[in-house]
């Protein structure tokens, strides 16, 4: 399985996007603007990453990306790898997120809505291929 991430819009505040797999609609999205990749305070480069359901110690249920400068945990962080821990997760505004990318069911000026919603049905498209102990691929695209 490989989704797509269409980035879509950019204003100061945000970085909007539509998530789909193929032809079907999965969720708006919503990023912190482009910081030149900074971490915590931009969103990340267009590219390809390997996508994994991860628990956080709070014990939510996310999605954590890799890539080619995207690692997972802190402790991978080298010279290549700059960015760690950019996940999937709830949120509906930009103080929200820190990095990473929450999914929404509506999207509003540097918003996205339903995101708990949008989350569980993430979970739900995605786990007949994840059960397989596999993770997917992620093409982040657009402006």
């Amino acid at each position: 399985m490989h989704l797509q991430l269409i980035r879509y819009k950019r204003t100061p505040d945000s970085t909007q996007g539509i998530l789909f797999n193929l032809s079907t609609f999965l969720a708006y999205t919503l990023e912190l603007p482009w910081l030149n990749n900074q971490p915590n305070i931009s969103c990340i480069r267009i590219g390809n990453y390997r996508v994994s359901p991860w628990r956080r110690p709070n014990g939510d249920n996310v999605f954590i990306l890799r890539g080619e400068s995207v690692c997972a945990l802190p402790a991978e962080l080298d010279e290549k790898k700059t960015r760690c821990l950019i996940l999937f997760h709830t949120g509906n505004t930009c103080q929200d997120i820190q990095g990473c990318i929450s999914p929404g069911l509506t999207a509003g000026i540097n918003t996205v809505g339903r995101s708990g919603d949008a989350m569980n049905a993430l979970h739900k498209y995605t786990k007949p291929y994840l059960s397989m102990n596999k993770s997917f691929g992620l093409t982040i695209s657009g402006i």
